[in-house]
């Protein structure tokens, strides 16, 4: 049971398309920092993804993919255009679900949920 709570790199990654590219959202502690920051915390930070608010998301892909992938898909507005072009709740994609996810993600300290598939209640 240790092995599984221990965090792990790439344990908590979560998996995005955009552009037709599969990328990761990487989670980090200056990811936690920045977005809890521009978030009003990461509870904060998960209302405004939830009630679709674009900036939001905007920063949750741009922080969680990292500044080596933004600069490598052409930069901040690319991957907004991206973004909207992708759609923030196409079923394809479920990029606000996504997004939520790596929130938790990184309120758990980069770390995936044990009881996630079960359905267990995983707020922060």
């Amino acid at each position: 049971m240790a092995e599984t709570s221990e965090p792990r790199v790439g344990a908590g990654n979560v998996k995005i398309i955009l552009g037709g590219r599969d990328l990761e959202l990487k989670p980090s502690l200056a990811a936690i920092k920045l977005l809890s920051r521009s978030g009003g915390g990461i509870r904060g930070a998960i209302t405004a993804v939830m009630g679709l608010d674009v900036e939001m998301v905007f920063n949750v892909v741009r922080v969680g993919l990292g500044p080596d992938a933004v600069r490598d898909l052409g930069g901040a507005e690319k991957i907004e255009r991206l973004i909207y072009e992708e759609g923030l709740t196409d079923t394809t994609g479920g990029l606000v679900e996504k997004c939520v996810e790596y929130l938790m993600n990184l309120a758990r300290g980069g770390r995936p949920s044990l009881g996630a598939e079960e359905g267990a209640d995983a707020r922060p």
